[in-house]
């Protein structure tokens, strides 16, 4: 189990971003892109991949990017963000 910085835990907690809360998703990010540059120049693990995201009551489904920035050493998540893209649902 990864460790959340404050910020992913705030979100989290906030219930703006309930998917950081699957594992599953976050391994499936991982295997489904390259890994690619830290945005912010640093040495962590970063991914930005094509996804979804149902809502709770499973009748929206929204299309959009994920992205997640993890430590170097994988332990814990930096960032962890779903971006819808406009005009999909």
């Amino acid at each position: 189990m990864w460790k959340k910085l404050r910020a992913c835990i705030w979100h989290n907690e906030n219930g703006s971003r309930p998917y950081q809360d699957s594992t599953l998703t976050m391994e499936e990010i991982i295997d489904s892109g390259p890994l690619g540059a830290d945005p912010l120049g640093g040495d962590g693990l970063y991914w930005k991949v094509d996804g979804g995201f149902m809502t709770a009551t499973k009748d929206v489904i929204s299309y959009g990017i994920y992205e997640l920035l993890i430590s170097p050493d994988g332990t814990t998540i930096w960032h962890f963000l779903f971006k819808q893209k406009e005009g999909k649902r």
